[in-house]
């Protein structure tokens, strides 16, 4: 790891990070002092379930995709964060390991605060304790939400719900940067259930795929074949 060879970079990357665009520029600048920056390849694992959390990450740029391991020991992919995203303050605020795998799924520079650095400004500016409080209270709700809902419905509403999530996440462009093995992971399918479904739907006329990506996605159509009690249009993806 280096330290931030541009400051007012690493800064903007902190003011635009959930937790921390309250801080003062001051304080602003005393946190970018004590980060160092990361870059890592595409498939870098950053930490794996059950090892100690000892760091907060920050995106600055790329993704990384957060797993866990369901039934079957099969991985699922629980979310994809992005530029301005953070992770690893879970563990470090109830000090017991990591819950999920962090995976690069593009080249990727992370800023990284230590645990001690982190748990300070939890204890001394009451913006990132605040913040923190409903962020993840709001995890709490969307896991219960997500539960519930994929508990309730079959192969075909699963991936249509997930499709329409991601949909939504993306802006709600009609399009979905996702391959199909992420998509299976993301929603616990076989891969074959996954290509399946699609086909259905590219006959249907209700999606196009295109090297890793659902294009000119028919949101209406896909909102028909989901229960609408399993679906909440301000729901995001967890």
């Amino acid at each position: 790891m280096e330290k931030p060879d541009d400051d007012e970079d690493t800064i903007a990357c902190l003011a635009r990070t959930q937790i921390f665009k309250e801080l003062s520029a001051e304080s602003l600048r005393r946190l970018a002092a004590v980060c160092s920056k990361k870059r890592i390849p595409k498939g870098f694992v950053l930490f794996v379930e059950g090892e100690r959390a000892e760091q907060l990450y920050i995106i600055m740029r790329g993704a990384i995709a957060e797993y866990a391991t369901g039934p079957n020991e099969i991985e699922v992919i629980i979310k994809e964060l992005k530029r301005g995203d953070y992770l690893g303050d879970i563990g470090i605020l109830v000090d017991e390991p990591h819950y999920i795998t962090a995976i690069a799924s593009q080249p990727t520079t992370v800023l990284v605060l230590s645990r001690n650095e982190f748990l300070y400004r939890v204890r001394t500016e009451p913006s990132v304790s605040q913040t923190l409080v409903k962020t993840l209270a709001h995890r709490l709700l969307l896991a219960a939400r997500h539960s519930i809902a994929y508990s309730n419905l079959d192969s075909t509403t699963r991936l249509a719900y997930l499709v329409l999530t991601l949909e939504r996440q993306e802006g709600g462009k009609g399009f979905v940067s996702c391959c199909q093995d992420d998509l299976a992971r993301r929603c616990g399918l076989a891969r074959q259930t996954v290509a399946r479904v699609l086909g259905a739907w590219r006959d249907a006329g209700w999606v196009r795929t295109n090297r890793g990506r659902l294009e000119d996605i028919d949101t209406a159509a896909l909102n028909r074949i989901l229960p609408m009690s399993c679906y909440d249009k301000d729901t995001d993806v967890i």
